[in-house]
């Protein structure tokens, strides 16, 4: 057995164990799944010339600083098993701050989140998502060595995978990403901004400036109903037969859309549909969703990969 598949088995074991685990707190989850994880993908985690732990940057301390002889490479953040990654989102970009370093990590143990450079070192961009409870063992094993694994970093394999996950112009997806995310807030809220515009229109046409708490009313009423209306949607099936989407399942489905455009391709890879979604579900909702749309007989799905195949444009 080659070097690559008894590291492989090794870590798919770990992952089988890591499953059965219930809530561990964070040094637990550090000793008891990440170091071990680590050890199996060639790092010396006893050896502070590789693995520096609680390691001091300009931006804080963080859990893990992965070392090629003087030059950081990876950056690892770890938090207790089952917290909300989320919310440590803004925490990991903070302490992204060299250049060289172009590897991030976020993980509770069960789920890993990767992060690497836009183009240009403007931000950095999530572009992988890990699931253990989700995703096959043996399918995390071998994105963790061709990710994270001491050998492919050493020779520049995991840059040119990760690049290659990435392929189109990462910018623009995240920069699509931002401008949505800012719409719904301004429509959501409603934002102070879009109100003054409000009232500068209607002073212009009507000859007399509205109220802003009289605004502020109009457009919540308004985001009520555009809600009811965006949260169910009718699609077109077989004969005889109405589909009725959710809002989750229309916000995957135009996420689908939306990534077939965009890279020009009909079949999606699945990590490309967490990491655009991972703000609303997590990995195990998202699956549900997937399987949901895959019995309506609206997408296909094989092992990485997703396609529409009613479409819906």
């Amino acid at each position: 057995m080659t070097d690559f598949n008894t590291r492989l088995t090794n870590i798919t074991d770990l992952l089988i164990k890591v499953r059965r685990y219930s809530m561990l707190n964070e040094a637990d989850t550090k000793s008891v799944i990440i170091a071990p994880i680590l050890q199996e993908l060639g790092w010396n985690v006893r050896s502070p010339f590789e693995v520096l732990r609680e390691y001091a940057i300009e931006g804080g301390v963080v859990d893990y600083a992965l070392k090629i002889i003087d030059d950081i490479k990876v950056i690892i953040e770890i938090k207790k098993m089952g917290e909300n990654l989320y919310y440590y989102e803004n925490q990991l970009k903070k302490n992204a701050i060299d250049k060289n370093t172009y590897l991030f990590v976020l993980s509770n143990g069960l789920t890993w989140q990767f992060y690497t450079w836009l183009k240009g070192g403007i931000d950095i961009f999530k572009f992988s998502v890990l699931d253990i409870n989700s995703n096959e063992p043996q399918f995390i094993a071998k994105e963790l060595v061709n990710i994270l694994s001491k050998k492919n970093i050493l020779s520049n394999k995991s840059y040119d995978y990760i690049r290659n996950i990435i392929a189109d112009d990462p910018y623009n997806f995240a920069l699509y990403e931002e401008i949505t995310e800012i719409w719904h807030k301004i429509i959501d809220e409603p934002h102070p901004s879009l109100c003054n515009i409000i009232i500068e229109l209607v002073k212009k046409s009507y000859g007399r400036s509205p109220q802003i708490k009289d605004v502020e009313k109009v457009l919540s009423a308004y985001v009520m109903e555009f809600n009811k209306i965006r949260g169910t949607l009718i699609i077109a099936g077989p004969p005889n037969e109405i589909k009725k989407i959710t809002k989750d399942t229309t916000r995957v489905i135009n996420c689908l859309k939306y990534l077939r455009q965009h890279k020009g391709k009909e079949w999606i890879n699945k990590m490309d549909i967490q990491c655009r979604t991972s703000k609303n579900f997590n990995v195990k909702q998202l699956n549900t969703i997937l399987d949901e749309l895959k019995e309506k007989g609206i997408i296909e799905i094989n092992e990485r990969n997703i396609r529409i195949i009613n479409h819906m444009d």
